[in-house]
C-alpha cells in the first residue's frame, strides 16, 4: 500500500477485520500488504456460523492436501499460517477443530481430532500464546503436541475450569513448565487437581523439546486464577516458585487456604522484583468473599516495596491487612484501589502514611450491579486535631493525582433563596469546610470521585441518591479548593451536591483544565448554562 512494512503494519491496525476483507480484493499489491495483517490473529468465531464452518474446512483441506502430497499450489494455512501471532480464545478454536472433524467424517480416511489439531500447531509456529485446556491433557498424543508448543509462546494458559474435570497433576505442571523456556506469561487456572497423572509425560529421546532448566525460565507476570480447591489444593508450591525471580506483576484471584503458606515462602524468598499486585476478583451477579483480610495480610507481609496494589470485590480488606500494608508498603506504593472492606477499618490511615501515593480508589464504576463500595465516614476523613486545632498532616497531600472516595455521615446544609442560618446550620457549614480544608491540601489532584454511576453489563442500575454526603456548594465551602487548578475531572453521580450554576460558573474561573464533570442531572438549568457558557465540559 505505502511500500513501507512498518507503515502498512500500523494501518492495518487501526482497521477493522471486515475492511480488511474489502481491501484484499483491491489489487495484487495490497493483497500481498494486506494479507498479514489479515491472518495475524484468529477471532471467536460464533459456534455453528458460515466463518467458523469455513475456517474448519481451510483447516481440514489443508490437511487433506499435506496427507496426499497434492503438488497444486500451497492451500492457505500453509500460505499464510505462518502470519498468525495469537489466538483469541483457544476454546473457541477447539470447536473449530471439532467441526473440521466432523465434516472430514465423510471422508474415505477421515482424520482424527488429535490429528486436525497437531495439523493446526505445525502450520501456525508463529503463536505467541498457547492454552492448555483441559482436553489436551487426556491423552498421550495431545499432552506430547502440547509439551512441543509449549516452547515456542511467551503467553501461557494452563486452564482446567471444569469441576469434573480431574485430570491435571502437578507432575504434568512441572513437565510442561519445564518446556517452557520462553514463557514470560503464566495463568493457572485450574480448579481440580489429579494426585496422579493421568498420562505420562513425553520421555527425554521422544521427539519434541529438550526440557529447560529451571534458571531459564523466568516469568514477569504470574495470573493465579485457580489452584485447586480447599481439598485438593497443592500444599508445597516450590515448584513454580523457582521460575520467579524476575516475576513482576501478581494477580491472585483466587488461592485455597492450604497453599497461602508455600505462596507467601516463595514471595518473600524468591519474587523480591515484585511491583504490582492484585487480589481477588470482580463478579456480576452477586457478592460474595473468596479470599479473607488474614490470608491477604500473610501474602502481603511477604513482600516489600510493591508500587501497585489492588484489592477487589471477592478480597475482604480488613485491618490486619492493613497493617501489613503500612508495615511493608508504605513508602512505596504509588497506586492502591480496594473494592471490599471490614466495617472497622479505618483506611485514612493510607492516606496519612504513605508519601508517594499517586491513586487512591474505593469507587468505580463497573460492569456489575453491585453498589456497595468502602465508605469513609466523615469524621475520620477530616482527620481534626483537637490539640492543634488544626488537620493532621498527610504524607500523600503532594503526591496524590486520583482520588475515589465515598465520603458518608455528613450533616447536610438546606439551602433555599430566603434561607437563614440558624446556628445548627452555621456548625453544620463550618464542619464542612474543614472537609474541603482537607482536599484542598491536595494540589496536585487531577481526577476527584465523591460518587458513582454502577451498572449492570452496559446497563445503568437504579441507585437511590446519598443524602449523607458532602455538598460543593459555595455556601459549604467550594471556595475551598481554589488552589485545585489541575483538576481534569470531577464525578459526583448518586449525590445530593447542589451544584448550580454559581458552582459551575466558579468551576470555569477557577479550575481551567476540568473537562468532564459526571452527575448532574437530565434537563437541569445548569445543564443547559454548561452547553451554553462552558462547551468544552463534558457533560455525563
Amino acid at each position: 500500500m505505502f511500500g513501507i512494512p512498518e507503515l502498512n503494519d500500523m494501518v492495518c491496525s487501526l482497521v477493522d477485520l471486515d475492511t480488511l476483507y474489502k481491501c484484499v480484493l483491491v489489487s495484487k499489491a495490497w493483497n500481498g500488504d494486506v494479507t498479514p495483517a489479515l491472518w495475524r490473529r484468529i477471532p471467536i468465531l460464533a459456534s455453528g456460523s458460515p466463518k467458523q464452518i469455513a475456517f474448519a474446512r481451510l483447516i481440514l483441506e489443508d490437511l487433506i492436501a499435506d496427507r496426499e502430497n497434492d503438488q497444486s499450489p500451497p492451500k492457505a494455512l500453509s500460505r499464510n499460517g505462518r502470519f498468525i501471532n495469537h489466538v483469541d480464545n483457544y476454546r473457541n478454536l477447539f470447536q473449530v477443530i471439532r467441526t473440521a472433524t466432523a465434516i472430514g467424517a465423510s471422508y474415505e480416511n477421515p482424520p482424527s481430532e488429535e490429528a486436525v489439531f497437531e495439523h493446526f500447531l505445525r502450520k501456525t509456529w508463529n503463536i505467541d500464546n498457547f492454552e492448555a485446556l483441559e482436553e489436551y491433557f487426556t491423552t498421550p498424543r495431545y499432552f506430547n503436541m502440547v509439551c512441543q508448543k509449549v516452547p515456542l509462546v511467551r503467553s501461557l494458559t494452563i486452564s482446567a475450569a471444569h469441576e469434573s474435570c480431574g485430570c491435571i497433576s502437578v507432575e504434568m505442571l512441572k513437565s510442561l513448565l519445564a518446556a517452557a523456556g520462553k514463557v514470560r506469561y503464566l495463568t493457572l487456572n485450574i480448579f481440580t487437581f489429579q494426585k496422579k497423572p493421568t498420562v505420562a509425560p513425553p520421555e527425554q529421546s521422544a521427539p519434541g523439546p529438550r526440557k529447560t532448566s529451571d534458571n531459564n525460565l523466568q516469568f514477569h507476570t504470574l495470573k493465579i486464577t485457580a489452584i485447586g480447591r480447599k481439598t485438593d489444593s497443592p500444599k508445597d508450591l516450590s515448584w513454580l516458585w523457582n521460575s520467579c525471580s524476575k516475576l513482576t506483576v501478581l494477580e491472585i484471584l483466587y488461592i485455597p487456604p492450604p497453599a497461602i503458606k508455600s505462596l507467601s515462602e516463595g514471595i518473600s524468598s524468591t519474587a523480591r522484583l515484585l511491583q504490582v499486585v492484585s487480589f481477588g476478583r470482580t463478579v456480576h451477579d452477586r457478592d460474595y468473599i473468596e479470599l479473607m483480610s488474614h490470608d491477604i495480610a500473610t501474602l502481603v507481609g511477604s513482600g516489600e516495596g510493591w508500587k501497585v496494589i489492588h484489592f477487589f470485590q471477592t478480597a475482604l480488606f480488613g485491618p490486619e491487612a492493613l497493617e501489613a500494608l503500612l508495615k511493608k508498603h508504605s513508602d512505596s506504593v504509588k497506586e492502591i484501589k480496594l473494592m471490599k472492606m471490614e466495617e472497622n477499618t479505618n483506611i485514612k490511615q493510607i492516606l496519612a502514611s504513605c508519601p508517594c501515593l499517586e491513586s487512591f480508589r474505593t469507587i468505580e464504576n463497573r460492569k456489575r450491579a453491585n453498589t456497595v463500595h468502602p465508605e469513609i465516614p466523615f469524621k475520620r476523613w477530616v482527620d481534626w486535631d483537637p490539640q492543634t486545632k488544626n488537620l493532621r498532616p498527610w504524607r500523600c497531600e503532594k503526591s496524590l493525582i486520583e482520588l475515589a472516595v465515598k465520603i458518608v455521615d455528613v450533616h447536610q446544609v438546606r439551602a433555599s433563596p430566603d434561607f437563614e442560618p440558624t446556628a445548627t446550620d452555621v456548625a453544620k457549614v463550618r464542619t464542612q469546610h474543614k472537609a474541603w480544608e482537607r482536599l484542598a491540601r491536595c494540589h496536585n489532584l487531577r481526577r476527584l470521585w465523591l460518587g458513582h454511576t454502577p451498572s449492570d453489563r452496559g446497563r445503568v442500575v437504579a441507585l437511590s441518591m446519598q443524602t449523607d454526603c458532602l455538598q460543593l456548594t459555595m455556601l459549604t465551602g467550594l471556595d475551598r479548593l481554589v488552589d485545585l487548578e489541575r483538576l481534569e475531572e470531577l464525578n459526583v453521580s448518586c449525590m445530593r451536591h447542589g451544584i448550580g450554576v454559581n458552582e459551575v460558573e466558579w468551576m470555569k474561573e477557577h479550575w481551567p483544565q476540568l473537562s468532564k464533570l459526571t452527575g448532574l442531572t437530565k434537563d437541569s438549568l445548569v445543564r443547559k448554562w454548561v452547553e451554553k457558557n462552558y462547551q468544552k465540559l463534558i457533560l455525563q
